[in-house]
């Protein structure tokens, strides 16, 4: 569930980065015929649509949006939640060693790192 808010908030904060760093940029010049522009608006937002929140994630790190301890923390929970939630990627047992606590753990850190990349200002 967590990870699909790290995908919900993260796609925001990387839609308004986009919006107005690189394609108001883009928008501001002359030379550029309108359907260009129009088709890159679209493209990157039906791109956009489409990244996993690893993705999601390594963006919001490669354009300096969250620090590197985020993204490392964040990384970290989308790879422990991947792996109880797709168990069979990996086999079954894993998912019965791990103790409840250590669900709740993760849980409570996704919750504090989608409350950092809520407050991320573009």
């Amino acid at each position: 569930m967590h990870a699909c808010y790290i995908e919900h908030f993260g796609t925001i904060k990387l839609r308004n980065y986009m919006n107005s760093r690189i394609l108001q940029i883009i928008e501001s010049e002359e030379d550029t015929r309108k359907d260009v522009k129009n088709q890159l608006r679209e493209d990157f937002g039906k791109n956009l649509e489409k990244l996993s929140a690893k993705d999601i994630v390594f963006l919001l790190y490669a354009f300096q949006l969250i620090d590197s301890d985020t993204y490392l923390k964040l990384r970290k929970i989308i790879i422990e939640r991947n792996k109880l939630v797709h168990p069979a990627r990996k086999g079954i047992a894993w998912r019965y060693e791990k103790p409840e606590r250590t669900a709740k753990e993760l849980l409570q850190q996704a919750k504090e790192y989608i409350q950092k990349i809520q407050q991320i200002t573009v």
